[in-house]
């Protein structure tokens, strides 16, 4: 009882008009009308494109994807991959860029 008494008691000190969001600022009551709009840059250019006139060879990797029968079920429940059936390692490779036009 004294426990309900001092819950109730506790509730009424706290002022129910305080927020806990901030208040916003207050706008001018008359907006400055002497400033122009901004104006977007008329010199800017589009970014170069870097054009390659020549045969291009350069060293990659590629990474095998790996497929497993238990895709898609529970943990526990699905097939377990075992020594023989591990994930393929990355194959190097070459990449050959040539030029079409």
């Amino acid at each position: 009882m004294l426990l309900v008494l001092f819950t109730l008691a506790s509730l009424s000190t706290v002022p129910m008009d305080e927020s806990p969001f901030p208040v916003p600022p207050i706008p001018p009551a008359v907006l400055p009308r002497d400033e122009a709009a901004p104006m977007p840059n008329r010199n800017a250019e589009a970014p170069r494109e870097v054009t390659r006139d020549h045969v291009e060879l350069t060293p990659g990797l590629f990474h095998p994807k790996t497929f497993t029968p238990g895709d898609g079920y529970l943990p526990g429940s699905s097939y377990k991959q075992g020594e023989q059936e591990r994930e393929l390692k990355p194959i190097p490779t070459f990449n050959l860029r040539v030029p079409l036009q």
